[in-house]
């Protein structure tokens, strides 16, 4: 005895549209028709395309309706809220690097002021080195 896992969809026949294209079963997440499988051709609803639609399911009842557009309802509202945490993150991504660039900068302007005070400390102690050869030699 052997048992069949698989479901009914796999059973029903490939259906081809006017043009050709085949028509997969999708599933409807409009808030008219939560839960509602259909047929529809890959071109419908865009320019040039064929009209076929049909629709497999019956109306769901009034609860599975209400239940759908519910969890529809706060998927959208966690989209916008994962939407705006993005938004924030990458306004505060771009204000570090903004910081982390202004400390570069300010990091090279100071090493710079200390090279050149570097070399002006230098050339004060080379000229004076210069001028100060005897106090050096051993007698």
């Amino acid at each position: 005895m052997s048992s069949n896992n698989s479901s009914s969809s796999e059973f029903m026949a490939e259906v081809r549209c006017r043009c050709g294209y085949l028509a997969p079963i999708k599933m409807s997440w409009s808030y008219a028709n939560p839960g509602k499988r259909y047929r529809a051709c890959p071109r419908y609803g865009g320019l040039g395309s064929c009209r076929y639609f049909e629709w497999m399911d019956y109306d769901v009842s009034e609860r599975v309706s209400n239940v759908l557009r519910g969890l529809l309802k706060k998927a959208d509202k966690y989209e916008k809220e994962i939407e705006k945490l993005q938004f924030t993150i990458e306004k505060k991504d771009h204000e570090l690097k903004k910081k982390i660039w202004e400390s570069n900068l300010k990091f090279l302007y100071g090493f710079g002021i200390g090279m050149v005070f570097a070399g002006f400390v230098i050339s004060i102690w080379m000229r004076s080195a210069s001028g100060n050869v005897g106090l050096m030699q051993l007698n």
